[in-house]
């Protein structure tokens, strides 16, 4: 008999095992047919505050050995936040972010998520951190893959995760900035 911990754990790592074979199965057909367009709208709109509600679960679980790493979601209640962006590139390009948030920022930080409609029809998602910050010239180069010293603060990072969030973005009608 599992706990209903145990079983929302193992619903969250089945689920992340899908979203990597998900990401696997994308690399290998990009490098079959490079010219072919990615899918970048919905069959039909999809809510918004429902997978990131889903996705900071996930993340709470996923940096539980961080103590003191807070996920949060803000979000007007009477919005729903539809959206016709392909759903599984926006979940991925905000679990990059998130991720790069939680290691900029030390085991007391702060992680938020804030999803607002600044004009109907625009959906704004705002990933912020406590963590250092970027410099002005890093936040021209981040994602850009122009030199890879700036592509990511990290000793290990290669700024993907970013270039993909910025992709996302691009090719949804949006911007990162």
């Amino acid at each position: 008999l599992m706990s209903s911990t145990h079983t929302e754990e193992s619903e969250l790592i089945g689920g992340a095992i899908d979203r990597i074979q998900e990401i696997a199965n994308e690399l290998i057909e990009a490098h079959r047919n490079p010219t072919c367009p990615r899918p970048v709208r919905a069959a039909q709109p999809w809510r918004a505050k429902e997978v990131l509600q889903d996705l900071l679960r996930e993340k709470r679980l996923e940096y539980a050995g961080a103590e003191n790493i807070l996920f949060q979601l803000h979000y007007e209640d009477e919005d729903d936040f539809f959206l016709d962006a392909d759903p599984h590139h926006f979940r991925r390009a905000i679990s990059n972010l998130l991720n790069n948030a939680a290691e900029a920022t030390d085991s007391q930080g702060r992680i938020s998520c804030e999803l607002r409609s600044p004009r109907p029809g625009f959906v704004q998602v705002i990933v912020a951190d406590s963590g250092p910050g970027f410099l002005p010239q890093q936040l021209v180069q981040i994602g850009e893959g122009a030199r890879r010293e700036l592509t990511s603060t990290k000793v290990d990072g290669l700024g993907l995760g970013l270039k993909h969030a910025r992709e996302f973005a691009r090719s949804s009608g949006g911007e990162m900035c």
